[in-house]
């Protein structure tokens, strides 16, 4: 493989793509995506403020951060999705497009290889993203600043992180439009499928799948006693119904996470809650036991953050990864007779 000429692929691929107007109206919905949640997100700062101000909120036990605006912002693209079909939008036609033109089999004709095209692809899809995600990151601090909030470095590198996350999500649901382009003949179905695929691993397999095999491999669950029932039990046997729930709730709860981890838009949102909500994460840690580390009237620094995260980080670098791989290996092979 020749990079040179992988880069060539690339910069025709950015190039066709910030030129087009498909491009253009994708950063326009992109922007207003962004836009209204920092809208938002610049409102919510204010409101967190007065309230940690007058002390009316056990929740604000540290003081707000300007990167609490993110909050809004990451929803809009991670939990309702709206960052998913734009990255999926830009490269659900990235081969299937080209087969069906006929071009692909004309580029194929040149000196050039297979992996070369696939790899110059991908990386010209991902800067498409990695500029539009710029543009509208810049956005977003151009109204905070004229809102009259200046993060300090702390939150500079917050909003750094969650810049790279954002990206990072959004490289995985392109790999995922790249995936079933590569696998389907039309741009069409290549669309239908990346939403499907989108929709069972991100929505369905977390929701339906402990609901589905939590019987099956957690047992029944423990009868609920009734206050009739519970005057003829002594008070070891309310005792072991009480430690057998409590054993369950926390089995029930571990599968939940572990099926959570198959979806995009989970290990997003858990990744960037601890970033732009700060204060109510460490209270949630704080009643879970689990925060014998951070203080609840400091506010954690970003590598504190970082260890909090990495091993969410670890699940999302694995989407771009695996869907990358299985277009990789499916273009290699495909067939163009």
């Amino acid at each position: 493989m020749d990079f040179n000429r992988v880069f060539i692929v690339a910069k025709k691929e950015l190039s066709d793509n910030i030129t087009g107007k498909k491009f253009l109206m994708l950063l326009v919905l992109f922007s207003l995506v962004v836009g209204i949640g920092a809208f938002s997100g610049i409102s919510d700062y204010y409101n967190v403020l007065e309230e940690y101000k007058s002390g009316s909120s056990d929740i604000y036990l540290i003081p707000p951060t300007p990167v609490i605006v993110f909050g809004s912002i990451s929803e809009n693209i991670g939990y309702y999705g709206f960052g998913a079909i734009i990255a999926i939008a830009l490269g659900f036609n990235l081969i299937s497009g080209e087969r069906e033109s006929g071009s692909l089999k004309s580029l194929l004709s040149h000196p050039v290889y297979r992996d070369e095209i696939i790899n110059g692809k991908a990386l010209g899809g991902l800067i498409s993203l990695l500029f539009a995600e710029t543009i509208v990151f810049a956005i977003v601090i151009a109204l905070m600043l004229i809102s009259g909030i200046v993060p300090d470095l702390n939150s500079s590198g917050k909003i750094f992180v969650i810049w790279l996350l954002v990206f990072l999500f959004l490289a995985a649901n392109f790999s995922l439009a790249l995936m079933a382009s590569s696998v389907c003949k039309s741009s069409s179905t290549a669309l239908v499928v990346s939403l499907v695929v989108l929709f069972v691993i991100s929505y369905l397999f977390p929701v339906a799948g402990p609901g589905i095999l939590g019987s099956v491999i957690l047992g029944d669950e423990p009868k609920t006693l009734y206050s009739n029932d519970m005057s003829s039990m002594s008070a070891s046997e309310i005792q072991q119904y009480s430690d057998e729930r409590q054993e369950y709730m926390e089995k029930e709860k571990d599968l939940s996470n572990l099926f959570s981890v198959f979806s995009m838009q989970s290990v997003f949102s858990d990744m960037i809650r601890p970033l732009t909500r700060t204060s109510s994460y460490l209270v949630t840690l704080k009643m879970e036991g689990r925060d014998d580390t951070y203080l609840l009237d400091t506010e954690p620094s970003v590598f504190e953050i970082f260890g909090m995260i990495w091993t969410k980080l670890f699940a999302l670098l694995m989407f771009p990864v695996i869907f990358f791989g299985i277009a990789y290996v499916k273009f290699m092979r495909l067939d163009l007779r």
